[in-house]
C-alpha cells in the first residue's frame, strides 16, 4: 500500500523505478533479512523492481543473514547468465 510510505521510502522506490525503466541502466538486486530494522524501507523499494531481482530471507541485520543473502545474490547476478 503506497499510501503508507513516508517521503524517504517513496524517494527510494521512485529512484529504483527509474533504473528499471532504463534498459541501458545497471541491474539492481535488492536483498534483506525479513527481521532487519530497515525491512520496511526495503519492501517499499522492492515495489520498483522485478520480482526476480528481490531477495528476502529470514534473519535480521547481522552477518549470518548477510552471508546467506550474498550467496543468493551471486546466484541471480547478471554474470551468471
Amino acid at each position: 500500500n503506497h499510501s503508507r510510505l513516508v517521503g524517504s521510502e517513496m524517494c527510494i522506490r521512485d529512484r529504483l523505478s527509474g533504473l528499471r525503466e532504463d534498459e541501458a541502466g545497471p541491474r539492481v538486486v535488492l536483498a534483506w533479512g525479513a527481521g532487519d530494522g530497515f525491512a520496511r524501507l526495503h519492501r517499499a523499494a522492492a515495489t520498483a523492481l522485478s520480482p526476480e531481482d528481490v531477495i528476502a530471507l529470514e534473519g535480521g541485520h547481522e552477518w549470518d543473514t548477510f552471508g546467506a543473502l550474498w550467496r543468493r545474490v551471486v546466484e541471480v547476478a547478471p554474470w551468471r547468465g
